[in-house]
């Protein structure tokens, strides 16, 4: 989990008075050589009204033009809803405290279980309201929600696809905390755009006899999530991946 963190960034846009807006989450990758920002198409389109921020060592301003999924009609349609920017070396060096994560080493097509355990991790905007007016900087809050996977028949019943190329995770409007306790759930908008990470089957007879460690595999593009629909959704990383070797 913990080489994940600094792959996942805050996107803000800016307010009228310039002031830092939080948006949503996006994922610093490597490919091929190539450095690429990652993210849900429905952030992307925030840049038609506002210069989009990567939160790093500072507000990074980012432009360029990103390749996005096309949606048939709105973007709610887009049931892929990725986007992703290749960087320039001087954009580059400007997230050198960050960690770019390795599109060579994500689950692929059949690393994907059912019986798995899967982390959403990015920033929702209750925990990234924080905001210095004066010097316009931010102290961002990341956040990780930890599940099992569910079948679509059970949580995406309305799912357009067949929901192979996604993974759905069980998210209501209550939650447990460390203690044991029921607690209101975080408000997922701005999970967006963020990473879920496949931490492996930790039920199986290997791992729970420690004859063998679960590897924790970067798995999907999270798109969305909300108490109401009762789920997070994720697009399988290796689809965007894929896109990326295509462009």
């Amino acid at each position: 989990m913990h080489k994940f963190r600094k792959s996942v960034r805050p996107v803000y846009g800016t307010t009228d008075k310039k002031r830092p807006d939080h948006l949503a989450s996006c994922i610093l990758a490597e490919f091929q050589g190539e450095a690429y920002l990652i993210t849900a198409a429905h952030v992307v389109d925030h840049a038609s009204v506002t210069t989009l921020h990567i939160g790093a060592k500072e507000l990074v301003p980012v432009s360029g033009e990103f390749k996005v999924t096309e949606a048939e009609k709105a973007r709610e349609h887009d049931k892929f809803d990725f986007a992703f920017l290749r960087l320039t070396e001087e954009q580059r060096l400007s997230f050198a405290d960050c960690t770019l994560l390795d599109l060579s080493e994500i689950a692929e097509a059949n690393d994907y279980e059912e019986s798995s355990v899967y982390a959403a991790i990015g920033f929702p905007n209750t925990k990234n309201r924080k905001v210095d007016n004066v010097a316009k900087t931010v102290q961002p809050t990341l956040w990780s929600f930890t599940n099992y996977a569910g079948t679509r028949d059970l949580l995406a019943p309305d799912w357009p696809q067949s929901g192979e190329g996604h993974v759905f995770l069980k998210y209501g409007k209550y939650l447990r905390d460390a203690s044991g306790q029921k607690v209101p759930a975080v408000k997922p908008v701005g999970m967006s755009g963020g990473l879920l990470a496949s931490l492996g089957n930790l039920a199986s007879v290997e791992v729970i006899a420690g004859d063998r460690s679960p590897t924790p595999k970067a798995a999907g593009l999270l798109i969305e999530g909300s108490a109401r629909s009762g789920r997070m959704v994720a697009t399988k990383l290796h689809i965007v991946r894929d896109a990326i070797r295509r462009s």
